[in-house]
């Protein structure tokens, strides 16, 4: 604006070339003049703080946003191993308090056993051993999760078998005491002599579910921990099992016979004797499967203590995102 004359009448603003006002027609005052380059079409029509080129902006266009996925850091992965690492810590100790707990409580079982044969008082310890034996179980069923899908679901039927044998033996001493009661009603005594059915059935009933119940108990010590063991381990358990139900169904038949005899009209005691002899021999033969059902859970115990089960959350990886 200083390169301009103001008119000194009208105040109107003149181009430089001019020596008198284009409006009023007043001399203007004599300035210096000045030789300004001929302004362009485009600076006259653009703005001075927009005189860069359009092409400028066009030739680096403006990148879009690109939306990544969360990104997982290092913190939150330690947090996610720890509460897996500290979650199979648990269930490995659960499950091996567990086994500890069997393998004492088979042990002791095939001990009383060999001693009951002596002192029949013996005998009684056997429920404090397998009070023992079901906390044992429950500890494994407690500390499934780490040790794999096979594991947990053989520890869900074992659950399913031992329920069922519970309900088995129950159902069967409600019958026996049932039948029995009924066989008293007309005399109020049990008969002997040619009624052998009165005193026989609620024999037949009790042994029966009884075994019953042996053998879905025995079936749920199988899958307890089947899935813990190698192809010998599993051998073990598969043999074990398989002899303590011949043993249970031999000795089963011994004793209903054995109430068969005595119910008849002629009693042979040489006979029965006999029988007696044979029954405790079946029963010191459960010993060899009772302390195999021990060593094979020592088997799974020392496979947790080499570290060879759980799998540790070290050597897995955390699934991609």
């Amino acid at each position: 604006m200083s390169d301009r004359p103001i008119c000194p009448s009208c105040g109107s603003g003149n181009p430089p070339t001019l020596s008198v006002c284009w409006k009023c027609g007043v001399t203007l005052p004599s300035t210096p003049t000045r030789q300004h380059p001929t302004p362009s079409i485009t600076s006259l029509t653009t703005p001075a703080t927009l005189s860069v080129s359009s092409s400028t902006f066009q030739s680096q266009p403006t990148s879009t946003p690109v939306q990544y996925p969360p990104i997982y850091t290092d913190d939150t992965s330690d947090t996610l191993h720890e509460m897996a690492e500290t979650r199979r810590k648990l269930d490995t100790s659960h499950t091996r308090k567990g086994l500890v707990l069997l393998t004492i409580s088979y042990t002791s079982i095939a001990i009383i056993i060999a001693a009951s044969t002596i002192d029949l008082l013996w005998g009684l310890l056997a429920s404090i051993a397998d009070l023992i034996g079901i906390v044992g179980g429950l500890l494994v069923v407690v500390g499934r999760d780490s040790f794999g899908r096979a594991h947990s679901r053989n520890t869900s039927l074992c659950v399913v078998f031992f329920m069922i044998s519970i309900v088995t033996i129950t159902a069967g001493k409600i019958l026996f005491g049932a039948t029995l009661v009924l066989s008293q009603i007309p005399n109020g005594t049990i008969t002997y002599g040619n009624t052998t059915s009165s005193t026989v059935n609620p024999y037949i009933i009790l042994y029966i579910t009884s075994m019953i119940a042996t053998a879905l108990t025995g079936l749920a010590v199988v899958f307890l921990t089947y899935a813990l063991h190698r192809k010998t381990g599993r051998i073990i358990l598969s043999v074990s099992y398989i002899t303590l139900l011949a043993l249970t169904v031999m000795m089963t038949a011994l004793i209903l016979q054995g109430f068969a005899i005595r119910s008849s009209i002629i009693v042979d005691l040489a006979y029965l004797q006999e029988m007696r002899y044979q029954y405790e021999i079946l029963q010191l033969v459960t010993i060899i499967p009772t302390l195999a059902f021990a060593f094979s859970f020592y088997l799974a115990l020392r496979r947790i203590n080499n570290g060879e089960i759980p799998e540790s959350t070290a050597q897995k990886t955390l699934p991609a995102y």
